[in-house]
């Protein structure tokens, strides 16, 4: 396991492990995000019930988790924060070092967590596959000896059992298809797969450099494919568009739904991405927000923009996806620039500017 995710109780001579119990539905749905007091005092004996099957004995080590689900994005951020804070509270919990490792199970207050990272964004879930976060602690060589185990075996073997299920239904309000415990870098690679599936390998590949830490991003330039580097430990995209003139065809509007969906999965994991536009004159852009960018097909244009040089638009609808685009024509109603919206916030905020401009009729693309 990288060193950045095997964390360690330092203050209290303990050292811990984190993993996650994943739970996979047939289809996607929301489930109850904070699970209620009576179904998290009983998951939390047969949490520790689970992972005695795993290691033979829970003689010297302790547990901690977080009554809840939450998106893989959330899970997977920077630094890791979810389990810092179970980290942080489970240290403060302690009353005394050299006791045995506890159980702790934490919970929502009438809706609110115990701490802001352990808050879940509902606007996430939604998705077949939802995550509980627990860490196991005790001594470093438990601590070193569990993990070995359960990266040996965990991934053959971590599917609960029944009783696990039932519990999880009624801590859900849903049923699941199955759950398993996984450490973080078997959901590592469950995750690559799932990513290459929809065609979103490049987008793992920074998330598994910047999280997982599995390159020297302050050191090194990686390009990943589809536009997307991290430079310097900076995360860089190139914006894609039209040419002036160009014939739009399917490619290219994938090409701009592409862009989108990967600048929504990297914002999701809380992963600052610097937008580059260096393959165009800077001075024909304009990117006033971080959710939508105009690009002029003359660089003087854009020094009258305060003016609004454009005085109609024409957009570009795809009926899955929305607005993907729109072009801006001058008085003589000669195309001048196309915007971009990057997000569902961006298309707004693009709807809003250009709202007292005249409306031309909409360019529905077909169904790709």
């Amino acid at each position: 396991m990288s060193k950045s995710l095997n964390m360690s109780l330092a203050e209290t001579g303990l050292g811990s492990l984190p993993l996650v119990l994943a739970i996979e539905f047939k289809e996607p749905l929301t489930p109850n995000a904070y699970f209620q007091r009576q179904s998290a005092q009983a998951l939390a004996n047969q949490l520790a019930f689970e992972l005695a099957k795993q290691l033979e004995t829970l003689d010297g080590l302790g547990l901690v988790w977080m009554a809840a689900c939450y998106d893989s994005a959330q899970v997977l951020r920077p630094n890791l924060p979810i389990f810092e804070s179970l980290e942080q509270l489970y240290r403060a919990g302690i009353r005394d070092p050299l006791d045995a490792p506890q159980v702790m199970t934490f919970q929502a207050l009438r809706g609110a967590a115990p701490s802001p990272e352990l808050a879940v964004d509902a606007s996430l879930l939604g998705g077949p596959l939802v995550l509980v976060p627990l860490m196991i602690v005790g001594s470093a060589a438990e601590i070193a000896r569990a993990n070995d185990t359960l990266e040996a075996n965990l991934l053959e073997t971590g599917l609960t059992d029944a009783r696990t299920a039932l519990m999880l239904v009624e801590a859900l309000g849903a049923q699941a298809e199955h759950a398993r415990l996984m450490t973080l870098n078997d959901l590592a690679a469950m995750m690559s797969m799932q990513y290459a599936h929809v065609g979103m390998q490049s987008v793992w590949s920074v998330i598994e450099a910047v999280v997982f830490k599995r390159a020297d991003t302050e050191a090194s330039s990686i390009e990943v494919g589809d536009g997307l580097r991290v430079r310097n430990g900076q995360i860089m995209l190139t914006l894609q568009g039209f040419e002036q003139n160009q014939m739009i065809d399917t490619s290219a509007i994938e090409r701009l739904i592409q862009q989108r969906q990967m600048l929504a999965l990297l914002r999701a994991h809380d992963l600052v991405v610097q937008l580059d536009a260096s393959g165009w004159p800077a001075e024909s852009i304009d990117m006033r927000s971080a959710d939508y960018f105009i690009r002029f097909s003359s660089p003087s244009l854009l020094r009258k923009r305060d003016s609004n040089p454009f005085v109609e638009y024409r957009a570009l609808i795809d009926t899955t996806h929305g607005l993907i685009a729109c072009e801006l024509f001058d008085a003589d109603s000669q195309s001048i620039a196309y915007a971009y919206p990057l997000s569902e916030a961006g298309a707004q905020a693009l709807k809003n500017r250009l709202a007292d401009l005249k409306r031309l009729p909409a360019r529905r693309v077909p169904d790709q």
